[in-house]
Order: structure tokens, then C-alpha cells, then sequence
């Protein structure tokens, strides 16, 4: 196809274009969220960039399948911090294969200044940024054949960003007030020729317009050209304020806000040329991106954390409520200027400190409920338009000028206006306790959402004339036929087409669990073991179309005169139980650290659930949806739509244990350099084992190893 993989839209971020040399720190929110952040379904990940004054360093990574090279430096002069920093990477997604490669080069400034102002501490951040990636593949014409084939992509995108934070100088409500903004601009382009050889007749459509016209016959071989073009415009501001107060014994930390975003692309799309596709039979026409219109999203919130302690006991607990919406969108969209509300609340108890063994030992309780809203991006909001092209006559002659093609050409719309955001619903619970040095942690938690988005099939009937090519006979033929020659049938079949809706269903459970010791003195090491047992379902959660049957009753398809809708909840049900320890050795008269681990998967598996495959319902030719009855059951036709599944399809596949263990030796060279090697899948346990079916399955790792060395000039 045309990215061969390389196409992340939907999919969420390619982790490839992220810097990760210049990360001072990352927190992770599994739980929930406070109501700050918003457009979010599961949870979040905060960055927080270097900026402040820092030696140089250089660090330098290889491994079998990518190099990486990084300088950084951290200036101070008074007041005023800048950070520059730069890395480059080419990596390789398979190291025998030169010709399917990634290479990123990132700069990266940031800025801060303070002062004081008329009674208040004035605190300026900017971080300028670019990002570039040369993704080309040249295809080896001693391999494939074909010098025509061409691949080449390069993606540029510079970004700048201001945070201007005021706090008070003098104690009062109010502790500090702020306003971010950042604006993003990308260019990416893909170039691809590919030489293109059919094996037989292939007639396509060229037109933009719903109806009747003559189509072409594409050669049996010819060069594709496709050029993707897409320039994204990505803005965002938001202006927050923090208070403090105090009632009775109560203290607030009151954390308000609002914010906005904008997505726009002014790129080109997708541009070929119909009569030369990469791919016939596509039910796709070139698009313009910047036809689509710009997307705002606003959101508002507050938040009011409250804390008391009685007696010896501390209970804190947060109130929020966020409301956010979507913004320029026809009065057709469910969602146009609609509010969504998402209330989210958090507790922690942390009761008395006691005495065990002689160290004192902390206990706290913690939970949570929230709603997290995320809302579909623009492509599912403006989806590409489908072109049913179905042929009604395709007179082949061998003399190529009396040749034939005549299609009708159905425009489908598969835009949803009653699509909502995928909402979803997660509690928590969690235990933690502290006692010399030694934490531990279980965790709780269950997230339903049951309007995930997904693809879902409409079904519709499609008029159409079919001519009969034999009604003439080719030896009268003078020129190219005319449609009034040939005799027809008007005959209407049902299809299916693709639309975004809000059918997709996700409930995940489990238990989390971590310990940390204190690192023994005696033999300098530390130990964690962590784990997790998750049980998630992944279901449909609305009726759908489905057409499941190839049988041909008189000569007609069934699929072609009817189509079963099925009331069924059809999904996988999936679990897995792992474990995994860490010890990790600090040396520092040997200047060594060691970082020992065993990942171990007690069991995965896997469950179909259990199907009806009897429809409730079915769409005959007319467009009209009528019941299944006993009596459809009978119908020689109508019989046809139940789905018989084998008992087999719903066992539960269960993978049974393996574990593998990785190494990392680190050593320190002085102050200025410091040298890590490392081993992933050193060792492995992965015993064969016996499939449902009887089948033996054996299973293989492949190691993973490479080195990188930091260098700091102090």
C-alpha cells in the first residue's frame, strides 16, 4: 500500500519523532485525572522538558537497529536559563533491510527569564523547536526489477511555545495565575511511483459526479504517481489561576481554567490521477485536505482539593468538574457547541503513623470515580467521500475502438452527524504503605466505555441497468456502440459501506501491585517487584449489518437481495497475569551499577464470546428493514442469514508461562563519561506447548543488545 506502515493517523503518536535526551521527568496519571486535562479516554503523560543550567553532554546509543547522537548544553546568566539541544537518530526496523529506514534530526531551544514587577514575581518560558524526518526508500532495481518504483517522504515541523506564570508577592487568595501558548506547523510529503501490471480486463471510473458515464480501461501495465501532501496547523492557549484559602479547618486549593485548541490542514491530500491508480478497484477519489473545515475544541474547569486532618488522621479529598465542546461545526453535528460534562472525584486517607519492629510504618487508602471524554478526530468528522462504481455494461471488443465501458457511479456521504464522543467511566482503589525505607502499593481500578468509536457496515440498495452485451452482434458494428443498442434489465442489489459510530464497547479490570525495598547496604542493592492481573473485553456495542454468506440460490447471491442485521454483543475477551523483578546493584568505589531483571507471564489468553447468529431484523432490496421471523427461517433465501458457529470458536486459547531476563552494566569514568551496555532477552524459558486444536507451538526470542556512552565536560 502506499505508507507500507508508515501511516500513524488514528493510531495514536509515533514514538520515533519524540526527543527523549532533553526529558527532565515524566509522570504518568493512570488513575484519574484531574479535570485539567481533558480529551482523554484511558490516561496521561506529562513531560517535563530540561531548563536550567546543565555541563555539555553528548551521549551516543547504538544498537542492532538504530544510531542516535545527542549534544545538549545549559547556560545560566543571572536570571536568565537557556537550554540548546540537538540529536540525530537513523534506525532501521530491520537491520537487513537497508531500504526501509527512519532518520530524525531535532533542535531544540528553551528560554526563561524572572523578574519582579509591581508586587508581583514574573516567571517567562519559550521553547522553540524543530523536528525533521527522512524517511526514503529506494527500491533496489536488482532485486524487484522495476527501475520505476519510487518511494521518498520527508516530514518537517517547527513549533514555538510561551508560558508567562505571575505570582503574588504578598501572601493572599490567590497564589499564581498563568498563560500557555504554543503554536505547531508540519510539512510532510510523500512521493511514491509504482509500476503497476494486472493480469487482466480492469475498468475504472474517473468521474466526481453521482450517476451514469463512460468509464476507461486501465493498460495492462503503467507507472502510478501519488503525492501526499499535508500541512497541519496546530494552535493552543490556556489561561489558568490557583487559589488558596481557608474555612474552619478546611484548607482549598482551588485550581481553575480555560483552554482552547485548533486543528487545520492546509495540505493538498492525496493527488493522482484516477486513470492511473496505485491501487484499482479503490472506492477513494484525491482529496483535498484543506477543504476540510478547521476543528476548535474549548474546554473549562475547576477543581477545589480539600484537605483537613483530625487528630492524627489526614484526609484529602478533590472536587472537579470540566466541561469542554467542539466549536465550528454545521448545526447537523449532535455535538456543534454541545457541552460535556466530566465531574471527577479523588480521596486519600493516611492514617496514623505506628511503630513495628522499631521503624514507624505509614498507611494510606486512596480512590477515585471520573468520566474522561475524548473527542473523534476531524478525519472521522469529515470522512472521505465512497464511490460505488458498479458497472452496468462492459462490451469487450478486439478491435479496442468499438470497446465499451459504461458505469453508475453512487457518491456515498458516510458522514455521522449523531457521532458522540467516546465517554468513559473508571473508579480506582488503592492501598499504599511506607515502613523503613520499603513502600508498596495495590491498586484496583475498572474503566468502562461504551461508545468507543469504530467502523461500523450500512447496508443500502443500488439501482442499477444491467445491458446485455450478446443483444447485438459484433460483426454489424461500424463504430462504438451506442447504449440505446443493447437491450437491459433494471435490477437493484444491496451494498455496504463504511461509517464512524460510537459501537465499539471496552471494560477493563484489574489488580496492580508494587514493592520496592530500601537498598541493603551490605551488598548495595535494591529491590522491585512489580505486577498486574488485567481482564478486558472488547465488545460491540450496537446492532450492526453484517454480510456473512457466499451461497448463490438461483443463480443470484444472497447478499445481493438481503442483509441480516445482528442484536449481538460479538468480542474477545482477553487476560493476562505477569510479574516482574528488578534488582539493581550501585558500586561506587568501582564506579559500576548493575540492573538485573526477569519479566515473567504467568498466562495470556484469549476468549471469543458467544455469538446468536440469527439477525433480528434484515434489509431486503426496497431499503426497507423487516423482522426475522420463524418464517423467514424456512425462506429459501432468508435461511441463509444465520450465522452457525462452531463450539470450537469459542474456547479460550491460553499461552502458558515463559519468562525472560535482561541485563544492563553501567560504568562511570570519573565526572565526564560514563559507558552502558545492555542485554535484553539474555535468557529465556519459553517452553512448546499444545494449542487448543492439538497443534504444538514453539516459541522463539530474539536478544536484543547495544551500547551508548555520556559524556558531561563539568
Amino acid at each position: 500500500d502506499l505508507d507500507a506502515g508508515r501511516n500513524h493517523v488514528g493510531a495514536g503518536v509515533d514514538m520515533r519523532t519524540i526527543s527523549t535526551d532533553n526529558i527532565e521527568s515524566v509522570e504518568v496519571i493512570r488513575g484519574i485525572a484531574p479535570v485539567e486535562y481533558g480529551d482523554i479516554t484511558s490516561g496521561v503523560v506529562i513531560i517535563k522538558r530540561k531548563l536550567k543550567p546543565t555541563p555539555f553532554e553528548a551521549r551516543f546509543k547504538a544498537d542492532a537497529y538504530s544510531k542516535l547522537l545527542y549534544v545538549g548544553k545549559g547556560v545560566q546568566l543571572g536570571n536568565f536559563i537557556t537550554n540548546l539541544s540537538a540529536d540525530y537518530l537513523d534506525a532501521k526496523a530491520d537491520p537487513r533491510n537497508s531500504l526501509n529506514n527512519y532518520k530524525r534530526l531535532t533542535l531544540s531551544a528553551r528560554l526563561q527569564n524572572s523578574w519582579k514587577t509591581c508586587g508581583w514575581q514574573i516567571r517567562w518560558r519559550q521553547n522553540v523547536d524543530y523536528a525533521g524526518s527522512f524517511d526514503n526508500q529506494k527500491f533496489d532495481a536488482e532485486i524487484l526489477k522495476q527501475k520505476d518504483d519510487r518511494y521518498r517522504s520527508s516530514y518537517n515541523r517547527y513549533s514555538i511555545s510561551e508560558s508567562l506564570l505571575a505570582i503574588p508577592i504578598h501572601d493572599g487568595a490567590l497564589k499564581s495565575i498563568s498563560l500557555d501558548a504554543a503554536l505547531a506547523y508540519e510539512q510532510s510529503r510523500i512521493d511514491q511511483d509504482r509500476f503497476v501490471s494486472l493480469s487482466r480486463d480492469v475498468g475504472v471510473s474517473t468521474t466526481l459526479e453521482e450517476g451514469g458515464h463512460d468509464g476507461i480501461y486501465l493498460p495492462y501495465s503503467y507507472v502510478s504517481h501519488v503525492t501526499v501532501d499535508g500541512r497541519p496547523l496546530n494552535a493552543y492557549a490556556k489561561l489558568k489561576a490557583l487559589f488558596g484559602i481557608r474555612t474552619g479547618s478546611f484548607t482549598h486549593d482551588i485550581n481553575s481554567g480555560v483552554e482552547w485548541k485548533m486543528d487545520k490542514n492546509y495540505g493538498r491530500g492525496q493527488q493522482y490521477n484516477p486513470a492511473r491508480p496505485l491501487s484499482p478497484g479503490t472506492p477513494y477519489r484525491p482529496r483535498d485536505y484543506g477543504s476540510i473545515p478547521a476543528g476548535h475544541e474549548m474546554g473549562i474547569y475547576v477543581q477545589d482539593v480539600i484537605s483537613i486532618a483530625l487528630g492524627e488522621h489526614q484526609l484529602t479529598g478533590s472536587m472537579g468538574l470540566r466541561a469542554s465542546g467542539l466549536l465550528n461545526l454545521d448545526r447537523k453535528y449532535s455535538m456543534q457547541a454541545k457541552p460535556y460534562l466530566d465531574p471527577r472525584f479523588n480521596f486519600q486517607w493516611r492514617l496514623p503513623s505506628m511503630e513495628l519492629f522499631g521503624h514507624e510504618l505509614t498507611l494510606d487508602i486512596n480512590g477515585g470515580w471520573g468520566r474522561q471524554t475524548k473527542f473523534p478526530t476531524l478525519l472521522q468528522i469529515y470522512p472521505d467521500r465512497i464511490y460505488n462504481d458498479i458497472i452496468e455494461l462492459n462490451y469487450f471488443n478486439l478491435n479496442p475502438d468499438y470497446r465499451r465501458l459504461y458505469l453508475k457511479t453512487y457518491v456515498i456521504d458516510p458522514t455521522n452527524f449523531a457521532l458522540e464522543p467516546a465517554r468513559n467511566n473508571k473508579w480506582e482503589v488503592r492501598l499504599g504503605g511506607e515502613w523503613n525505607g520499603n513502600t508498596v502499593s495495590v491498586t484496583w481500578f475498572r474503566e468502562v466505555c461504551s461508545s468507543g468509536f469504530r467502523s461500523s457496515s450500512i447496508a443500502r440498495p443500488f439501482s442499477y441497468r444491467d445491458y446485455d452485451e450478446r443483444s447485438i452482434a459484433p460483426g454489424t458494428l461500424t463504430a462504438r456502440p451506442e447504449l440505446s443498442d443493447f437491450s437491459y434489465t433494471d435490477k437493484t442489489i444491496l451494498g455496504l459501506y463504511s461509517r464512524v459510530t460510537n459501537g465499539s464497547k471496552l471494560v477493563k479490570e484489574g489488580i496492580e501491585w508494587q514493592l520496592s525495598t530500601r537498598r541493603f547496604s551490605g551488598i548495595k542493592t535494591r529491590f522491585t517487584v512489580s505486577g498486574a492481573y488485567f481482564r478486558t473485553q472488547y465488545a460491540n456495542s450496537e446492532p450492526m449489518f453484517r454480510s456473512n454468506t457466499s451461497v448463490v440460490v438461483a443463480g443470484v447471491p444472497v447478499n445481493d437481495l438481503y442483509i441480516g442485521y445482528y442484536d449481538n454483543s460479538s468480542g474477545t475477551v482477553r487476560e493476562q497475569f505477569n510479574t516482574n523483578f528488578m534488582a539493581d546493584t550501585h558500586l561506587p568505589r568501582l564506579g559500576l551499577t548493575f540492573s538485573f531483571s526477569a519479566e515473567c507471564m504467568w498466562f495470556s489468553s484469549s476468549q471469543s464470546m458467544r455469538e446468536n447468529g440469527v439477525p433480528t431484523a434484515y434489509m431486503a432490496t426496497d431499503g426497507k428493514i423487516y423482522p426475522y421471523t420463524e418464517a423467514s427461517k424456512t425462506d429459501p433465501y432468508l435461511k441463509w442469514l444465520e450465522t452457525h458457529y462452531n463450539p470450537a470458536s469459542w474456547e479460550r486459547h491460553t499461552v502458558p508461562f515463559y519468562a525472560l531476563v535482561n541485563l544492563k552494566v553501567t560504568k562511570n569514568f570519573g565526572r565526564w563519561m560514563k559507558i552502558a551496555l545492555f542485554i535484553d532477552r539474555m535468557l529465556d524459558y519459553m517452553p512448546d506447548y499444545k494449542s487448543n486444536s492439538g497443534m504444538t507451538i514453539r516459541r522463539t526470542s530474539k536478544p536484543y543488545f547495544g551500547m551508548e556512552m555520556n559524556v558531561s565536560l563539568k
